[in-house]
């Protein structure tokens, strides 16, 4: 929250200029020990280094503490991972275990990956329960050229960079009214924010061990010659 004295109205907030504001932090201390500990892990993995953070203007004391409260209680407030940073925790959770027992795929690896995200996998359910989450896999647990060109990809995404790419509105606080806390600002537009990334023509690539095309498409992609669903053509040629 941005200290009142030196601002408390979102309308004169230099969004062009947010570091010459002193803030308050009134949600997201585990998140940011978290990411220590995960910076300390991965050091040369650079999402770990950076956090989305919501910036509040004009808030009165009781909203702070209410919203403040609202962030260690409400499921509104955990943000579940994204499908490139799931994509990229599968991977790393993948070298970290070709590190630890050779070239052989761990068999367990899946369910593993899938327990320390938070979905809870019984290990009496047979393998085909886990089927639906395999195209995510399939994409995690590549290595060398390939996965390189896809993590580029997934950077042009999420920096709007990729051709074709849909982009959303982004708001500076969407619970706020939710919550009860109605305040005049609410429908003050930001930045346009990268939608989601669909898993969906990426599926294009499974099963396809033809290292060169793959190269070539994917290249075409970080070129911006091909969106994604030109890849998929491509890739079924």
């Amino acid at each position: 929250m941005v200290d009142p004295n030196q601002c408390d109205n979102i309308h004169n907030f230099d969004i062009s200029n947010p570091e010459k504001y002193d803030y308050f932090v009134i949600g997201g201390s585990h998140s940011a020990e978290a990411r220590r500990q995960l910076v300390k892990e991965h050091p040369t993995t650079y999402f770990f280094k950076y956090a989305e953070c919501k910036i509040y203007v004009g808030l009165i004391v009781d909203e702070a503490k209410l919203l403040a409260w609202d962030h260690n209680n409400d499921n509104d407030y955990r943000q579940k991972m994204s499908s490139i940073e799931r994509i990229r925790f599968f991977h790393y959770e993948y070298l970290d275990a070709l590190q630890r027992y050779g070239q052989k795929l761990h068999p367990g690896l899946r369910r593993q990956c899938l327990n320390e995200e938070g979905i809870v996998i019984d290990d009496s359910v047979k393998s085909d329960g886990l089927r639906k989450y395999e195209p995510w896999f399939q994409l995690a647990f590549r290595d060398g050229i390939v996965w390189d060109l896809q993590d580029q990809i997934f950077t042009m995404w999420e920096n709007k960079e990729v051709k074709g790419q849909k982009v959303r509105k982004g708001k500076i606080d969407p619970q706020m009214e939710a919550k009860g806390i109605k305040g005049k600002n609410t429908d003050y537009t930001i930045e346009e924010a990268a939608e989601d990334m669909k898993l969906t023509p990426w599926r294009a690539l499974q099963g396809i061990k033809d290292e060169t095309l793959l190269v070539s498409v994917l290249s075409r992609v970080i070129s911006k010659e091909l969106s994604l669903d030109d890849m998929v053509l491509e890739l079924s040629k």
